[in-house]
């Protein structure tokens, strides 16, 4: 990419991210209940006009191929709705201070903490199930090590950086795939905790095995890590409580 392209793609990159990071400021300020009605609506806005239906369709006829047509409707909509709420959650996190360790039970903690104690670094292995980023923040927040989480570059730059700075306001940092093996080691060296969220496709290079009887890759970097490092791995989630709270 020549300069003036390079020029150009961060003047447009800003121009499109400015309205959004906007419309993220103001949400973050209203009331927490108006918020989240907010992005409840927004999720049924999504559900109607069949954004990601496809995928949402295509993997649940793997997992429940018995399911009939109402009972799958249901469950799409139910789906739609919990993506809302996640939303709502996440744009109100920065805001919630000390608020969140209220909301949030943790559950063997010390599992956590004697993998800490070792004194080797600790690779945290989540997945897109439940509320990685509140488990994240609270990790953070309860723990001392340092916490990062490998995370996908955005395509486009400014979003990118806005991200890191809203994850550095929850006390954590971010790796970027594609440069992240390096920084991993580092930072494991340093006794730290690396965050990874190992559920997605390993593609060619993963490794292929057996899942709802279809071949399906996994990704090699934890093993690789943990073979390399002798490091602890320890699993966690963070799944949906009563009331609005969150249990780790």
């Amino acid at each position: 990419m020549s300069s003036k392209q390079s020029e150009l793609k961060t003047i447009f990159d800003h121009v499109v991210a400015f309205p959004a990071i906007v419309v993220y400021w103001m949400l973050r300020k209203l009331p927490e209940k108006l918020t989240r009605t907010i992005c409840r609506s927004i999720a049924v806005i999504c559900f109607h006009a069949g954004i990601r239906r496809k995928v949402i369709d295509a993997n649940l006829r793997i997992a429940f191929p018995e399911m009939n047509a109402e009972a799958k409707s249901h469950v799409v909509r139910d789906i739609y709705s919990n993506i809302g709420e996640f939303l709502g959650e996440w744009l109100v996190l920065p805001e919630l201070g000390s608020k969140l360790a209220s909301r949030v039970q943790v559950e063997n903690g010390d599992v956590y903490q004697k993998a800490i104690d070792q004194g080797k670094g600790v690779l945290l292995c989540s997945a897109h199930l439940g509320h990685w980023e509140i488990l994240a923040a609270t990790i953070a927040d309860r723990f001392e090590p340092r916490l990062s989480i490998i995370r996908h570059a955005l395509g486009n730059a400014r979003f990118d950086r806005w991200f890191t700075e809203v994850h550095e306001a929850m006390q954590f940092g971010d790796i970027i795939k594609g440069r992240s093996m390096l920084e991993i080691f580092k930072r494991l060296k340093r006794k730290e905790t690396v965050g990874m969220l190992v559920d997605q496709s390993g593609r060619g290079s993963g490794i292929w095995i057996p899942f709802f009887n279809r071949p399906t890759s996994f990704h090699r970097g934890p093993g690789m890590i943990l073979s390399k490092l002798r490091c602890p791995a320890v699993t966690v989630f963070c799944i949906p409580g009563h009331d609005g709270n969150w249990i780790i």
